[in-house]
């Protein structure tokens, strides 16, 4: 595995900042997500995938992460708890392409020892250096 890909799966489980991940972290709405009582929760959403959906205290905000520590490209879709109406997922750090399967839901592709972080909750996404909104 790539180290800087090592680097941004640990800065997601011990909610330490790493360079990839610091404006995340420090977030005002997405730092509590990182607390030492947050709550953390692997899940499983393909092969190839190491996935874990960190939560707050108040249950506000839960943040996604998603890396592909195959050396393929590999596609998942959001798990249903995390999908919301608007304003949907925000997009925090990463790098991904987006679509939709036939049924409108939102389709992630990673390519290889690639991660993708994604807010479920309203996070004013200016103050990041962000991607286009998420179709």
């Amino acid at each position: 595995m790539p180290q800087r890909l090592l680097d941004v799966l640990c800065s997601f489980a011990s909610g330490v900042p790493d360079p990839a991940t610091s404006d995340v972290l420090r977030h005002p709405e997405v730092a509590p997500v990182f607390a030492a009582d947050a709550g953390f929760r692997a899940i499983a959403l393909g092969d190839g995938l190491w996935a874990a959906v960190r939560a707050g205290g108040d249950g506000g905000c839960r943040v996604l992460a998603v890396h592909n520590v195959s050396h393929r490209r590999s596609r998942f879709t959001p798990p249903e708890g995390l999908r919301r109406p608007e304003p949907g997922l925000r997009y925090l750090c990463g790098e991904m392409r987006t679509s939709q399967n036939a049924q409108g839901e939102l389709v992630c592709e990673l390519e290889p020892h690639g991660y993708v972080w994604l807010a479920a909750c309203d996070v004013d996404t200016t103050r990041l250096e962000t991607a286009p909104p998420l179709c």
